[in-house]
């Protein structure tokens, strides 16, 4: 469900908007704006605003909202602090824009490999280890990111135990980490920078692609320091603020 808020001056031009979605679960909502036009800032209309999407969200029967917003837009933060909204999760975007030149040593007694369908493959211990990391899947859903062609999956195995895995997507010409994850007890050993160096030299090795782009939601340090180890930058931090409206 989505439900907008325009406000508009008198000669009916658009002088702001607020809206809000309910992806999934229809009891908690993200919210888009409040977004005021420069002229119009300073007349308190985004808590206007922001007063009567509430009123529409509760009236839908939404009990939670959420916001994401970059770490430089100061100004939406300080708003959403006097609302009330409290920061629950950090995502990083990390960037590459070109192979990495250094030397990368593999992780010793670690194999890494692209699954490609044509060689045997546990699926079910695959599911198993990216479970205990992310969100449950599917047999089903495993066999479709298999099947699509730009949809890469590389394991990292010890003997026959999956101990880290790495989801890579070729969009034309970016090169998207969707899902990148190390067994809490191999991390820290070489394992992840292994993986990713993997991903990494296939990824530019694929037709037109100029970046390849991580959108991490984890502030835990070592993860970032696998990336720009290996030439990623980090080019903003998203916050996501949640305020119970019920």
């Amino acid at each position: 469900m989505r439900d907008y808020l325009v406000l508009e001056g008198r000669d009916s031009e658009v002088l702001g908007f607020c809206g809000y979605s309910t992806p999934g679960d229809a009891t908690k909502a993200r919210m888009d704006g409040p977004i005021i036009a420069f002229s119009e800032r300073g007349q308190g209309l985004g808590q206007r605003m922001w007063h009567e999407l509430a009123d529409l969200m509760r009236s839908r029967r939404v009990s939670s909202v959420s916001v994401l917003l970059e770490e430089d837009n100061k100004i939406a933060q300080r708003f959403l602090d006097r609302l009330g909204f409290v920061r629950n999760s950090t995502q990083l975007i990390v960037t590459c824009d070109r192979p990495f030149e250094g030397r990368a040593e593999p992780a010793p007694g670690i194999a890494i490999r692209r699954i490609t369908g044509r060689e045997p493959f546990d699926k079910n211990a695959y599911l198993a280890a990216h479970s205990k990391l992310f969100e449950r899947r599917s047999e089903s859903f495993l066999d479709l990111l298999i099947a699509l062609p730009d949809y890469n999956i590389f394991v990292a195995e010890r003997g026959d135990e999956i101990v880290g895995f790495l989801e890579l997507e070729v969009d034309e010409s970016t090169a998207i980490i969707e899902s990148f994850g190390v067994s809490p007890n191999h991390r820290r050993k070489g394992c992840g920078s292994s993986l990713l160096r993997v991903a990494l030299d296939y990824a530019w090795k694929q037709d037109g692609v100029k970046l390849v782009r991580q959108i991490w939601k984890t502030e835990e340090p070592e993860f970032l320091r696998v990336y720009t180890a290996l030439g990623f930058k980090q080019k903003t931090a998203l916050h996501s603020m949640e305020k119970a409206i019920g």
